[in-house]
């Protein structure tokens, strides 16, 4: 009974598979973020109404508005 020993490439390919799955999930992210700008916005009125409690305001990052 014989070893099966990976070679350059399969360990290569296996990198890769890992790497672009890595990339298309960050670009997936970027595209739709876990937080929506609605739900954003929407605490930042309630902040500046004075209904936020004490959760701090999010502001946006990169000089969005």
């Amino acid at each position: 009974m014989g070893y099966y020993q990976p070679t350059w490439v399969e360990w290569g390919i296996l990198a890769g598979s890992f790497g672009l799955f890595g990339f298309l999930y960050f670009m997936f992210l970027h595209l739709a973020p876990i937080v929506s700008i609605w739900e954003v916005r929407e605490g930042e009125h309630l902040a500046e109404a004075g209904l936020g409690g004490s959760q701090p305001s999010l502001r946006p990052v990169g000089g969005e508005s």
